[in-house]
């Protein structure tokens, strides 16, 4: 068992490392099952889920203070990874240190996904190459759907990325299928709201992302 945020986070990075790894290996060899992967990206979201319950039944009070200070220290790699810039790694920093509340915690770095996917829908939505457009258009989705509380279709979205890129777009249709998803109509779908949203925007009217959200996952 873990005593930290950082313990669990280190870990389970390095098993979603590790899967990725095994998976890109498997699409090379030509030998991957996607049930497995499947039941792989299930049983890691399991377990993360058992051990955060047991760290906050563990530690309780403590645990929130953890996994603030955890999420303060990861402000200079989301600068790093150009997630965020220097204002806003300041005003992140200071709304972190100011709520005791969990579950605003998870809504800030939610936050935070949501805006990078939205990014990069628009700039997948505008690639003319069909696989590059796909290809980051599910890593779009991937960051989208930890935004809107969905870790298994995550994982899922990522590794269909991946497929893509490697040339195994049937790979990516059958994994995407697990988590309910039909490829091409999320495609087509996707590209049609980014492209009305940028339509909105130019207009002067700014539409709500929650609106957008629900409008593509229901309520949320």
């Amino acid at each position: 068992m873990y005593n930290s945020i950082g313990e669990l986070y280190d870990s389970y990075f390095g098993k979603f490392t590790k899967l990725i790894r095994n998976f890109t290996d498997d699409l090379k060899k030509n030998s991957l099952n996607v049930n497995e992967y499947y039941e792989h990206a299930l049983n890691l979201v399991k377990e993360f889920k058992l051990d955060i319950e047991y760290l906050v039944k563990r530690h309780g009070t403590s645990a929130i203070d953890d996994f603030r200070e955890f999420l303060i220290e990861q402000i200079p790699k989301l600068k790093r990874g150009m997630f965020i810039d220097d204002a806003d790694a300041e005003k992140l920093k200071e709304v972190l240190g100011d709520t005791d509340d969990p579950l605003i915690l998870i809504l800030i770095i939610a936050k935070l996904y949501d805006e990078q996917a939205r990014k990069l829908f628009r700039i997948a939505c505008g690639q003319e190459n069909e696989d590059l457009r796909d290809a980051v258009l599910l890593l779009a989705e991937s960051l989208r759907s930890i935004s809107v509380s969905k870790p298994v279709n995550s994982m899922i979205a990522y590794l269909a990325s991946l497929a893509i890129a490697y040339g195994r777009r049937d790979i990516a249709e059958k994994l995407m299928s697990k988590v309910g998803e039909e490829t091409r109509w999320l495609i087509k779908f996707t590209c049609a709201i980014a492209r009305t949203v940028t339509y909105l925007e130019n207009e002067g009217i700014q539409p709500r992302h929650e609106d957008i959200a629900t409008t593509r996952y229901g309520e949320i």
